[in-house]
């Protein structure tokens, strides 16, 4: 048993190495981008020592994905808070409704999103079954 963890951790390591990981990481600005990322990767990687090169550039995307999503999220919060303080002006009724299609937009970005990750982790668990 604990031979096959060090392999996975070894693998990891060499997985989180690798030029396009380490390119993708740099992309984000934010440190909390950074981190979500780097756990999304770490946390469906850890257990997979066997990955092919194209598998672990998917999971690079998977867990772009992830950092994407977390990014809508937020900015629908913000925007609903700006339609709730647009709510209590009388004088705010046109940003109100552009308010309210912005939002509606960045909530469907976040479906497309969440199944583009569905789509993706499923292809990567039949892939490996």
């Amino acid at each position: 048993m604990l031979s096959r963890e060090k392999k996975n951790v070894e693998t990891l390591m060499k997985y989180l190495n690798t030029y396009r990981f380490v390119h993708q990481m740099n992309t984000y600005s934010s440190q909390i981008d950074r981190e979500l990322f780097e756990s999304s990767f770490v946390r469906y990687t850890h257990d997979k020592p066997d990955l092919t090169q194209e598998e672990v550039d998917q999971y690079i995307v998977l867990s772009a994905e992830v950092v994407i999503a977390s990014n809508i999220q937020i900015r629908v919060e913000r925007l609903q808070e700006l339609l709730d303080q647009a709510a209590e002006e009388t004088e705010g009724k046109r940003m109100a409704m552009s308010l309210v299609e912005s939002i509606k937009t960045a909530q469907t970005e976040y479906n497309q999103c969440v199944n583009r990750q569905t789509k993706l982790l499923n292809e990567l668990k039949e892939k490996r079954s």
